[in-house]
């Protein structure tokens, strides 16, 4: 099954920030204020996006290992899929059994039925392709923002997934 919206059409380059933060809640923050500034998330709807986030992580943590983390959550009053994507040289505890994540993919999604399938599609991708160190290392290296961006879009034509 492929993806109906390949990860790659939503983001810019300015969807990609290098963290400042060290714990798990405040790149939470930081990765959802990227997506208030770009005014695709309402600035109202910035707590309940955290709060969502956080309750997921409460539930089962989403770090995956081999340094990746993806945050994701469904959330109500968003026009489509938003994502952010935070790099961490210090690393972020997301509870991978390995370790902390350095690269932090936040995913959100419209909670309605027909918007399952792509959500999943979207997270097995991002496991498939990004789970693992070398991986990892290839996207948190110091590189641009447009390099991730393009590292990205040559996974998804490797998968045959273009936009």
């Amino acid at each position: 099954m492929q993806m109906v919206v390949p990860l790659s059409s939503l983001l810019s380059e300015n969807h990609v920030i290098r963290l400042r933060s060290s714990n798990r809640r405040e790149a939470v923050e930081e990765l959802v204020d990227v997506l208030v500034n770009q005014g695709e998330l309402p600035g109202e709807r910035r707590r309940a996006a955290i709060r969502s986030i956080m309750l997921r992580e409460s539930q089962s943590p989403t770090g995956l290992g081999g340094g990746l983390a993806v945050p994701h959550a469904k959330l109500n009053g968003i026009p489509r899929f938003l994502s952010a994507i935070g790099i961490s040289e210090a690393g972020v505890d997301f509870e991978a059994d390995d370790g902390k994540a350095h690269l932090i993919v936040l995913l959100f999604s419209q909670p309605q039925t027909k918007h399952a399938v792509t959500h999943l599609e979207l997270l097995r991708f991002i496991s498939e392709h990004f789970a693992s160190s070398e991986s990892v290392a290839a996207m948190t290296a110091n590189i641009s923002a447009e390099d991730i961006i393009a590292h990205i879009r040559e996974l998804e034509g490797t998968a045959g997934l273009e936009a």
